[in-house]
């Protein structure tokens, strides 16, 4: 036998018989293979394993043979080779070639789809039709997202989720939330950050979460949704679902300076105070300012962040037009802006709410980061919604730790007083961390008695400080008020008002499903890309100046419109010829590349 490559094998999978293989030789001095059927009898005294073995290397020789026919050309012979279950292949590649060729066989072509490595080696591999198999994907994933909402609420009633369809039944939005992120946000949804991300997911639908903080100072995750896009409409009916699921609203939320989200928070969270995040203000300064101010830009990001952190209102409306007069940013439309929007970003607006020492959407942007650490542009919906899990599990894991470390290791107090004392039995690790901080601040301010029990405050270094008029109270404790539940060790909520929502609200032209047990996935479509906002990835068009620029100019004449090969004056020129000439000799002379030369 010469090689396997000339080798053939004839084999009917049909029949319940056992064969033997044969070699013959043939005149031009190849060699097949031939299986000749033996009795049945004999068929019966060997086992179930030896059998597959031979009709799996059977079938490992045509493919052996097949790999290197497709090495030159992809020219496939007549086979009857089946795929049956339990088939073993030595490769990926191997397999892919058998079912490239049987595809071939009928008519139709495969494709490699996804993976799934385990330990940096592939364990799976799937391989598709190549028309049918991306349609049917995307169908088995909205179908898993939808039986994940399901099943999960089917295992504990406090998750919640809700969607949206379009006219075509296909899904538009999406909000869920986690038993555990539930529960959070009762004890601690006083305070909420909101923020989207983008390239999450294969249908590129932008990504929200809402976040908060926890008694430990830690982050956690409220809920998640899926849009459409960024429309005033989308936020609408996610803002009144959040509120609806969640059954009550939040005191204060954080976002970016997002037009559309300010106007979906001012009339579905009314009773809210809503501000704007002062990092994605501040970050477009250089480019609203440097350019302007040049060398005075520092300064004025200093004045200004002075003007950020006055307490007052009146300082701020006393000092603000001062300021802006300064840097002569009276007509400049940014500044107008800023002053317009001032009750969203300025603290001497927001000092009345509490928003946990949060400024910034920082922390929504840290959970947005843990989960791009697993996940893409093309990741499916179903594969997304595990990562999402995967993040809420850690956030569980931190805040079992932190309270371990609560019982076992509490912090040391640095003075000794009734108030410090009241603070430390009560109060989480982190919270009196932060009361520590404050407390020791106060003796950096000097007492005044003015009468009764009426005192005033100043800070000692600055004579022209504001002043503070306080009422001493002979208490020597600190009212609860003051000791809010969910900094306190053991937090409670029974005082806490819940005001639930009705959750059949329907908006117009659209279909809205809230926990639905009606198995509606059987129906519902994938949705289509989202457009997100921001420039098309198109490039602008160009005119003017730039447009002039691209076009073809004449070398000889410098006319618009063709080049020297296609001048028409190009044949009474006479010096042509002797310029090149001309460029050759300094080339020779001055040992220069030809690119270099200056024009002659």
């Amino acid at each position: 036998m010469e090689s396997v490559d000339n080798n053939r094998i004839n084999l009917d999978l049909s029949l319940n018989i056992e064969y033997s293989v044969e070699d013959v030789s043939s005149k031009n001095g190849s060699s097949d293979i031939i299986i000749s059927r033996n009795i049945i009898d004999e068929v019966e005294e060997i086992g179930i394993s030896e059998k597959e073995n031979i009709l799996i290397s059977s079938q490992n020789i045509e493919i052996n043979g097949f790999l290197q026919e497709s090495s030159e050309g992809d020219t496939f012979k007549e086979s009857n080779i089946v795929p049956f279950v339990g088939q073993i292949f030595l490769s990926e590649e191997e397999a892919f070639i058998f079912y490239k060729r049987y595809a071939y066989q009928h008519g139709f072509s495969v494709r490699k789809g996804r993976f799934i490595k385990q330990n940096g080696i592939v364990s799976r591999r799937d391989f598709f039709c190549h028309r049918e198999a991306k349609k049917k994907v995307e169908i088995t994933d909205v179908v898993d997202l939808l039986k994940y909402c399901e099943d999960a609420k089917k295992s504990c009633s406090k998750f919640q989720y809700a969607y949206t369809l379009d006219e075509e039944r296909r899904l538009e939005h999406i909000f869920w939330s986690h038993a555990y992120c539930f529960d959070w946000y009762q004890e601690y949804g006083d305070v909420v950050v909101f923020d989207t991300t983008y390239k999450v997911n294969s249908y590129e639908m932008p990504f929200g979460i809402f976040v908060g903080m926890n008694s430990h100072g830690k982050t956690i995750l409220f809920g998640c949704a899926l849009l459409r896009n960024e429309k005033t409409s989308a936020f609408r009916w996610l803002m009144k679902t959040f509120i609806s699921l969640m059954k009550k609203s939040p005191k204060t939320i954080l976002t970016d300076q997002d037009p559309w989200m300010k106007e979906a928070i001012s009339k579905e969270l009314s009773s809210t105070k809503h501000s704007f995040c002062i990092w994605h203000i501040t970050f477009k300064f250089s480019c609203w300012f440097n350019a302007i101010l040049r060398d005075k830009y520092p300064k004025w990001c200093s004045n200004f962040y002075g003007l950020y952190k006055l307490e007052t209102r009146e300082e701020f409306e006393h000092h603000w037009p001062k300021v802006v007069a300064k840097y002569n940013l009276q007509s400049n439309k940014h500044v107008k802006g800023l002053y317009e929007i001032k009750s969203y970003w300025a603290l001497a607006y927001l000092c009345d709410y509490f928003f946990g020492g949060m400024t910034t959407t920082g922390r929504s942007e840290s959970i947005n980061a843990f989960i791009k650490r697993f996940i893409n542009s093309h990741t499916t919906l179903s594969d997304f919604t595990k990562q999402v899990d995967l993040a809420i599990n850690d956030i569980k894991q931190k805040e079992e730790h932190e309270a371990m470390l609560e019982k076992c290791k509490r912090l040391n107090m640095k003075l000794i007083s009734p108030l410090q004392e009241q603070a430390h039995s009560l109060l989480t690790g982190f919270a009196f961390q932060k009361f520590q901080e404050e407390f020791e601040r106060s003796i950096q301010y000097s007492i005044h008695h003015q009468n009764g029990n009426a005192f005033v405050l100043r800070y000692y270094k600055d004579a022209n400080s504001r002043k503070h008029m306080v009422f001493w109270d002979d208490c020597h404790e600190i009212p609860s008020n003051y000791l809010p539940s969910r900094w306190r060790l053991q937090v409670s909520h029974e005082d806490e008002e819940v005001n639930p929502q009705p959750i059949n609200v329907v908006f117009e032209d659209q279909i809205i499903c809230y926990n639905n047990e009606a198995h509606a996935n059987d129906i519902v479509q994938c949705p289509p890309i989202s457009k997100t906002k921001g420039r098309p990835k198109r490039r602008r068009l160009k005119g003017g100046k730039e447009l002039s620029h691209t076009m073809n100019t004449c070398g000889l004449c410098k006319d618009i419109g063709y080049n020297i090969a296609t001048c028409p004056l190009k044949e009474n020129i006479q010096f042509s010829a002797h310029t090149k000439n001309k460029k050759q000799k300094i080339c020779q002379d001055t040992n220069l590349n030809p690119v270099l030369l200056p024009k002659v």
